[in-house]
C-alpha cells in the first residue's frame, strides 16, 4: 500500500461506530463506493483506495443529503465530493479481513496521495439504486421549497369563481422569470469580471448561468392558483462551487430585494445606488406590471402551504415608480422588434417570396414561434469558420424575446434582438473554438477534448486571430 506521509493524526480508535450500510453505489469484484449512516444520522461515503495482502485501504467522509443527490444525479463529480467537502480533514482507514480497523488516519485534502483521488470528471454513470428513489427524491423536493417564493393569484371579482383566467397566469409566470433572468444577468456582471474565469468566454458563462438558474415551479395548488417558485442549485453541474453558492444566494436576495420587498422611501435609495436606470427597469417593471391596480387579479406572497398570507402585492406610489424607473429617452433604447407573419399573394425570385404591399392579405403579430436558421460559415468580426456542411440551429421567439439552445456546445443565449442574438452565437462558437485550440490539451478536461474534436469535425477552414 501506499505509504502515506503527512499524516495529521493516527489512532486506532474508529469515530463512527454502529454503521448500518445504506447501498453499495460503485461495485466492480467487490465494492468501490459504498454509502453509510451512523447512529446520529450522519451520512457518510467509504471509497476504496489501496490494499495489501490482509487489508483494505477506505477514504471515508461525510456528506450532506443535497451533495449526494446532486453527485447521483451527475451535478458533482467523486473528486469533488472529496476536495470540496466542507471538512478540512478526511479519514483513511485500514480495515483487515475480519472487518477490524487497524489504524485510522485523519489527513488534511490537500496531503491526499494523487493516487487516491477519482479523476477529473468523475461524474456518476451508473443506475441509481431503488432504495434512494423515493428518500432522494423526496429530499430534493424539500430542498427546493425550502427557500421558495410562494405565490397565490385569485380574481377580484367573483366573476369566475375561483377559476383563474389563463391569459393572467401566463402574465404572472412570464414577468416574473423576466425579472428573475434580469436579476441573474445584471447581478453576475456586478459581483464577478471575466478575470475571476480566466479559462472560460465570459459571455458564454453568463448565459451557462442564467440557464442553470431558470425558475422552476416544484409545488402547485389549484381553486385559485398556488405556486412556489425557487431554483436549482443542486441538480446542475458545477462551473465553481462559487459560483453555485452565488446562484443560491443570489435568489434568495431576489426574493428579498424584489418579490417581498417594500419599496418605500427608505428602501429606494440603496436600489438607485446599486443599479442604474437600464438595470431597475429590466428588474422592476415585471413586478409592477403584475401587480397594477387595473389588473383584474391579485397576487398574494404566502407561507409553503399557501394558507398564511404574509401580504398582497400592490402597486407602488407614483413619486416612487417615477424615481424606481424614471422615463428613458427613446434615443437611449433600442427599438423593440416584433415578429410578423405575413400572407399574400406575390412571386418566388432566387426561392425567396416576393409580395408588394398592396398584395399582403393579412400580417399577425406573434408571440411564439421556432425558426430554423442554416448557415456554411460561422463568422464574427475578422474571424472565420468555415464548415464541411450546412450548420442548422434553432431560435425560439417568446414574446419579445429571442432564445437560442444549442446543447451540442452548452450555448445558451436570450437577446431582443434577433440579429444580436444570432451574432451571438457566432461569437461563442468562436471563442470556444478559440479556447479548445489555443491551449496543450493535456489542460483540457475529458468532456473539453470532446467538445474541441466536435468542434473539429465540423469545420473545414479556420480562419481565427488568436
Amino acid at each position: 500500500m501506499e505509504n502515506l506521509s503527512n499524516i495529521a493524526f493516527v489512532s486506532t480508535h474508529f469515530p463512527y461506530p454502529d454503521l448500518n450500510k445504506v447501498s453499495d453505489l460503485i461495485y466492480y469484484e467487490g465494492p468501490i463506493l459504498s454509502h453509510f449512516v451512523d447512529k446520529k444520522g450522519k451520512n457518510l461515503l467509504y471509497l476504496w483506495v489501496d490494499n495489501d495482502s490482509s487489508r483494505n485501504r477506505w477514504l471515508i467522509f461525510e456528506i450532506d443529503k443535497s451533495s449526494l443527490i446532486n453527485y447521483l444525479h451527475k451535478g458533482i463529480s467523486l473528486r469533488d465530493l472529496v476536495l470540496k467537502n466542507r471538512s478540512d480533514f478526511l479519514l483513511l482507514a485500514d480495515i483487515n479481513e475480519s472487518l477490524g480497523i487497524e489504524f485510522s488516519n485523519l489527513i488534511k485534502k490537500e496531503n491526499l496521495p494523487e493516487i487516491y483521488l477519482p479523476k477529473e470528471g468523475s461524474y456518476f454513470e451508473f443506475s441509481i439504486p431503488q432504495i434512494y428513489a423515493n428518500s432522494l427524491e423526496d429530499e430534493y423536493l424539500h430542498s427546493l421549497l425550502s427557500d421558495s417564493i410562494n405565490l397565490k393569484i385569485e380574481n377580484k371579482t367573483q366573476k369566475y369563481l375561483s377559476a383563474v383566467k389563463v391569459d393572467n397566469l401566463l402574465t404572472v409566470l412570464r414577468n416574473v422569470k423576466l425579472s428573475f433572468t434580469s436579476f441573474i444577468s445584471i447581478n453576475f456582471r456586478k459581483d464577478f469580471t471575466s478575470e475571476d474565469f480566466l479559462s472560460l468566454n465570459f459571455e458564454t458563462l453568463i448565459s451557462t448561468v442564467v440557464k442553470d438558474s431558470e425558475l422552476l415551479i416544484p409545488n402547485l395548488e389549484y381553486g385559485s392558483f398556488c405556486a412556489s417558485f425557487t431554483t436549482d442549485y443542486l441538480m446542475s453541474k458545477e462551473i465553481s462551487p462559487k459560483i453555485q453558492q452565488w446562484r443560491k444566494d443570489t435568489f434568495l436576495r431576489f426574493k428579498s430585494e424584489v418579490i417581498e420587498a417594500d419599496l418605500d422611501i427608505n428602501a429606494l435609495q440603496p436600489l438607485l445606488n446599486k443599479y442604474d436606470d437600464f438595470d431597475r427597469k429590466a428588474i422592476y417593471s415585471p413586478i409592477l406590471e403584475i401587480s397594477k391596480d387595473s389588473n383584474d387579479y391579485k397576487i398574494s406572497i404566502t407561507d409553503k402551504t399557501f394558507k398564511k398570507i404574509k401580504r398582497t402585492l400592490k402597486p407602488i406610489s407614483k413619486p416612487i415608480q417615477d424615481k424606481l424607473i424614471p422615463k428613458i429617452k427613446s434615443i437611449d433604447i433600442e427599438k423593440k422588434e416584433s415578429l410578423f407573419q405575413i400572407i399574400g399573394i406575390g412571386e418566388k425570385v432566387n426561392e425567396q417570396p416576393k409580395i408588394s404591399k398592396k398584395n399582403i392579405l393579412e400580417s399577425k403579430e406573434l408571440d411564439y414561434a421556432e425558426l430554423t436558421q442554416s448557415t456554411n460559415t460561422i463568422f464574427y468580426h475578422e474571424n472565420e469558420l468555415y464548415l464541411k456542411e450546412q450548420f442548422d440551429f434553432k431560435i425560439v421567439y417568446d414574446r419579445g424575446n429571442y432564445v437560442i439552445d444549442y446543447t451540442p456546445f452548452e450555448i445558451h443565449l436570450e437577446n431582443v434582438s434577433f440579429e444580436s442574438v444570432k451574432n451571438e452565437l457566432y461569437k461563442s462558437i468562436i471563442d470556444l473554438y478559440k479556447r479548445l485550440t489555443k491551449v496543450n490539451e493535456k489542460e483540457l478536461s475529458l468532456k473539453e477534448i470532446k467538445l474541441k474534436n466536435e468542434l473539429l469535425d465540423i469545420v473545414s477552414i479556420p480562419n481565427i486571430k488568436y
